[in-house]
């Protein structure tokens, strides 16, 4: 309904909170990071038109507020799938993610930063810069090969 009233009345003097409302109904449906995305990218695409088309708006405050904890919400989203794949030893998706995650709390300068391991989020014990060597070295001293065509280290068993 709100999407139908913004393409209908393009010049409403109230587009801004139609806007938030849509967002917060988007926002409302979040679960957690394990869940669907979808709910959580359109939030975020609406709280961030807020932002753009109505910064002097009391709305503004609050969808900043909220995005920030969108981002915060996606970057324990990428946490969730690094564990996941340091779980199933698939070394260099997990890397990525741990740094993806990294880079989007440092993009948005969030004080609680997700990619270290002193919180409850990541089940860390340190930085992603540390983990990724960790990482590298375990996969270099695996016991078994890590691709089908790779020799493995351990000795011939009789």
């Amino acid at each position: 309904e709100l999407e139908k009233f913004l393409q209908k009345y393009k010049n409403h003097p109230r587009r801004d909170y139609a806007y938030y409302l849509l967002a917060l109904s988007h926002y409302d449906q979040i679960i957690d990071e394990t869940k669907d995305l979808n709910e959580i990218l359109k939030a975020k695409k609406y709280f961030e038109i807020v932002i753009q088309k109505y910064p002097n708006t009391e709305f503004a405050l609050d969808s900043d507020f909220k995005l920030e904890l969108i981002q915060e919400l996606l970057a324990s989203k990428e946490m969730y799938l690094a564990r996941y794949y340091v779980e199933k030893e698939k070394w260099i998706p997990a890397i990525n993610r741990f740094k993806t995650a990294k880079l989007v709390t440092k993009i948005n300068g969030t004080k609680n930063v997700h990619a270290h391991g002193n919180n409850s989020i990541t089940g860390l014990t340190m930085p992603i810069d540390q983990l990724s060597s960790v990482i590298i070295w375990k996969r270099e001293n695996m016991e078994r090969p890590m691709f089908p065509n790779q020799v493995s280290k351990s000795p011939p068993k009789k």
